[in-house]
């Protein structure tokens, strides 16, 4: 018996002791696969065991650990003069990151091949859905952005000026109350607050009144980022029991409130209760829907499909049209309080266009909201803030035989080596280029006027992406910051409040930190006063 048992113990030993060799001479063979792909590509110095990992390490260990990611690459970018184009080998770390740093590589990446998104888009399937415009592709992707399309049109954002500008009078009432107090506070949950209520309206139909209550559907959304799979390797948090619970959990919450209001929109439609004007998403793809029946009598319940599919696109616009936008208009404060000549000027063009009464704002608004778009100077502030903090960009998939070619040396970048590359076109990088922009870290909107901005580098200004996939809401965006700029910037002062000791990124303490989008470091800490005061 006791032979027996010696045989099995053997057995087994022997078993896996081959496992565990085998395992072994894999991961051998792939580390050093990984480490020849990158054999003469242009990056920083390569080690032949750990590849690019010990300067990436080097370049964080210098940076806040909460910084974005986008600026580790421009920093690395700087420190070793990498350009037009830089790979990193971060294997098993990571997956491997191609940085593009040229306009012209972008272009060829996003507008003219437009290569197909990267898996890592899987990632954002837990906060927008599965069959989202976001992370779908072809004809489904080219289907759903034209049904929306058409809420975001000129004349339509037009319409939803006066809705936008009662959102915001509500914002000034919070910034009234932070002004009695005198407290130092932070500034982004108040701006997300006011995003969240526009854009609910803008794809739901709905007043969440977020600024003043709570909401499910968008206390669902804020905590679900949580919860989604980490970047890199952490197989910790990926195998976490209550990580993978929460993510499922919220996902079917989201599901389920927004499909109750898409069922209820639908009912209204039915009852005759939705006027023929009304371009809310919701709506949009109900009219897309019907249309698509022969007979707007047959249907009672809409086709299960179709619905998912609605779900899963007014979850990405709710996603996007909220986050960035919120840490848009606080990087425009902080930009203003940090440059007074600029704000002075701001507030001149304001009054020559509005009137010189800031409480008149709104009722100019609503007789002309095309108004502020005339106000050229007060679009360039809005986007040389946007070219200093946007942290958008998209992540694209190499194709095995295609190359990026630099126009300028007629230099071969390859997308597939080995296996397709991800190719990362990040506007923050691009934007922080000297390359691309003179003096990229200095706050100047003049970039955005008159010659200079005729003679700006094409393709170099990206902050909502380019080509066929770039942000469809784009415009809202714009619209938005240029209201709450006109409503608020003549009466109030806003002060960021950093700690003496807080850490700066070139040379910002509001530098971009991560969460379920960039935004500024602390939430912008503020100190709001009364302008006169």
């Amino acid at each position: 018996m006791a032979h027996d048992m010696g045989e099995i113990v053997y057995y087994v030993v022997t078993k896996l002791g081959a496992a565990v060799g085998l395992i072994f001479l894999w991961l051998l063979y792939k580390l050093f696969s990984e480490r020849r792909r990158f054999h003469g590509l242009p990056g920083p110095p390569h080690h032949w065991l750990y590849g690019h990992l010990p300067v990436l390490k080097e370049v964080k260990a210098k940076l806040p650990a909460d910084v974005h990611i986008n600026l580790v690459h421009a920093m690395l970018a700087r420190k070793y003069d990498l350009g037009p184009i830089y790979y990193l080998d971060l294997w098993p770390s990571f997956d491997p990151q191609v940085i593009v740093l040229d306009p012209a590589l972008a272009a060829q990446t996003t507008q003219l091949k437009n290569l197909p998104k990267h898996p890592m888009y899987k990632f954002m399937e837990y906060t927008v859905g599965t069959q989202s415009i976001i992370t779908t592709h072809g004809e489904q992707h080219r289907f759903w952005r034209k049904v929306f399309d058409a809420g975001f049109s000129s004349s339509h954002l037009a319409s939803l000026t006066p809705m936008v500008v009662s959102r915001v009078n509500v914002f000034i009432e919070k910034l009234e109350t932070q002004v009695k107090t005198g407290d130092v506070f932070p500034l982004l949950p108040l701006t997300k607050s006011l995003t969240l209520d526009v854009i609910g309206r803008v794809t739901m139909a709905a007043d969440f009144n977020t600024q003043r209550q709570s909401n499910e559907i968008v206390d669902a959304f804020l905590t679900m980022p949580k919860y989604i799979p980490p970047f890199g390797f952490d197989p910790i948090k990926l195998l976490s029991p209550t990580r993978i619970w929460n993510a499922r959990h919220y996902q079917i919450k989201l599901n389920t409130l927004i499909g109750q209001v898409v069922d209820q929109r639908f009912r209204e439609r039915r009852e005759g209760r939705v006027g023929p004007n009304e371009k809310s998403l919701v709506h949009l793809a109900l009219d897309t829907y019907e249309n698509m029946q022969e007979s707007k009598d047959e249907f009672v319940v809409m086709d299960s499909d179709f619905k998912k599919n609605a779900v899963d696109n007014i979850r990405a616009f709710f996603f996007a049209g909220h986050a960035t936008t919120a840490a848009s208009l606080c990087y425009l404060y902080y930009v203003l309080d940090r440059h007074p000549e600029v704000l002075s000027r701001l507030r001149k063009e304001h009054e020559e266009f509005l009137g010189s009464d800031p409480g008149d704002v709104g009722t100019r608004i609503h007789t002309d909201p095309n108004i502020l778009k005339r106000m050229t100077y007060t679009t360039a502030v809005i986007k040389e803030s946007l070219r200093l903090f946007v942290g958008a960009g998209t992540i694209r998939n190499g194709i095995k035989g295609f190359n990026l070619v630099d126009p300028k040396t007629n230099k071969h970048y390859p997308t597939y080596v080995g296996g397709p590359f991800p190719i990362m076109v990040r506007a923050f990088p691009i934007h922080r280029n000297p390359a691309n922009f003179h003096d990229p870290d200095v706050f100047d909107p003049e970039r955005f006027l008159g010659q200079r901005a005729a003679e700006m580098t094409k393709d170099a200004y990206r902050p909502f992406e380019k080509g066929s996939r770039d942000c469809p809401g784009q415009e809202l965006s714009m619209m938005e910051m240029r209201v709450t700029l006109a409503l608020t910037i003549r009466k109030f002062n806003f002060k960021s409040v950093y700690p003496e000791n807080a850490p700066e990124v070139m040379g910002d303490p509001a530098y971009n930190v991560m969460f379920s989008s960039a935004g500024p470091a602390g939430s912008l800490p503020v100190r709001v006063s009364l302008v006169g005061s």
